[in-house]
């Protein structure tokens, strides 16, 4: 079996099946492939998901936390991507959870954001998350 990294345009008709030609091209690949799903994938899909198609932040984590148990399915980053949807499902923004958990050890990130000082502070407790101004 091959293994295949997928485009967001991919899984997104996955996921959404608004062009069934697409659809069909989309289930072929995740059926006949090892498909990976990287992080950067994730983000960008989770933004096709909510800002385009209106899907709600439980149905996008019930999405992604479906395809990283799915057997054919590998997660490039498998550590930290499911600790970037816990915090996604717990209410951090998927783009700040994404920025914060690849903040690696003697590192520290640094914002303009209050609530992201706060919401990191609750999700990556390993991570340094500074507050400049």
């Amino acid at each position: 079996m091959k293994k295949l990294a997928v485009d967001t345009n991919i899984l997104a008709r996955l996921l959404v099946r608004d062009d069934s030609a697409q659809w069909e091209i989309a289930r072929a690949l995740f059926e006949t492939n090892r498909v990976v799903l990287m992080l950067s994938v994730l983000l960008e899909t989770e933004w096709v998901l909510r800002s385009r198609f209106d899907y709600k932040r439980e149905t996008i984590c019930r999405l992604f936390e479906s395809l990283s148990r799915t057997e054919a399915v590998d997660l490039h980053e498998p550590d930290r991507t499911p600790r970037v949807i816990a915090a996604y499902e717990a209410g951090m923004d998927f783009a700040d959870a994404v920025h914060v958990s690849g903040v690696r050890a003697g590192e520290s990130f640094a914002t303009l954001d209050r609530g992201l000082v706060r919401r990191a502070g609750s999700h990556f407790k390993t991570v340094s998350v500074e507050l400049v101004s």
